[in-house]
């Protein structure tokens, strides 16, 4: 049985970079604007920048999802808050996500942009323990198992 850990509201000095503040409907206008490449309030210029990989870059990671525990999913390219990730078998994937100590959410766009998917959870990544590397390795597969459903 898992001992559970009861977090607060709470914030955080860096907000907002680390914490998401946005109702899901709003989330999801965002995502389709984003792959109908912008509207009145981002231009399609601005989409192409974001969607354009950067070289050099290297991203804060959650120590404890390491490259071993993502086995399924190597984060390969970065671009503008966004990132390419590459699946071992070549299927790539535009998003962007995040965690917080309860907290871990994902918003991915399949390489053809006609297909998005948002998963926010409170699953929490945070600990370094078998629980963290289940918790990530479940919201990952939900959301491979959603494109998988929707795309054929």
């Amino acid at each position: 049985m898992l001992n559970w850990l009861s977090i607060p509201f709470y914030s955080v000095s860096i907000y907002p970079a680390g914490l998401m503040r946005i109702s899901t409907p709003s989330l999801s206008l965002f995502l389709r604007m984003f792959m109908n490449n912008g509207s009145s309030i981002i231009s399609p210029e601005s989409i192409i920048q974001i969607k354009t990989v950067v070289s050099g870059v290297i991203p804060y990671e959650n120590i404890n999802m390491t490259s071993n525990n993502q086995s399924s999913l190597s984060l390969s390219e970065y671009g503008i808050i966004w990132n390419w990730l590459t699946l071992e078998n070549g299927r790539r994937f535009l998003g962007h996500g995040g965690s917080m100590p309860g907290a871990t959410n994902s918003m991915l766009i399949n390489e053809k942009g006609d297909l998005g998917v948002i998963i926010l959870t409170n699953g929490d990544v945070y600990p370094d323990n078998d629980v963290s590397v289940m918790v990530y390795t479940t919201i990952r597969n939900i959301q491979l198992a959603l494109f998988d459903c929707f795309e054929n």
